[in-house]
């Protein structure tokens, strides 16, 4: 006998997206989990558009969903702070990138002189 507790707890298929609020975001590209760097931002990227996917369907329903003015609980973490965690993700990818173009720069040069050397040793 089998028994299925996913069934039991999931939530039953007719229930109206507000009562759940999930949203499925396809990850585009497969991320390798050992790097923090690309797992992080994948992280991010798919919160991001997820929150935008939410957005829309929250506007489209004419549902209120932002924080009142006059609310002021005390966030976890600031907007300030999570902007320089974007920041510092965003100059690490582009750090990355910059140090993957030059090593491909440096096998490019180094390939030219063993073809080069090939070249003269061909001719002498």
């Amino acid at each position: 006998m089998h028994c299925y507790k996913l069934g039991d707890i999931s939530w039953p298929e007719n229930v109206e997206w507000i009562h759940r609020l999930g949203i499925d975001v396809d990850q585009e590209q497969e991320v390798d989990v050992n790097d923090d760097l690309a797992r992080e931002l994948a992280f991010y990227t798919q919160a991001l558009e997820g929150t935008r996917h939410a957005f829309e369907k929250l506007q489209s329903m004419g549902l209120p969903f932002l924080r009142p003015a006059d609310y002021y609980a005390e966030m976890v973490k600031t907007d300030g702070h999570m902007e320089k965690v974007k920041g510092r993700l965003l100059a690490e990818k582009r750090k990355m990138e910059e140090a993957d173009e030059r090593r491909k720069a440096r096998e490019a040069k180094k390939l030219a002189k063993e073809i080069q050397a090939q070249k003269f040793e061909r001719k002498g």
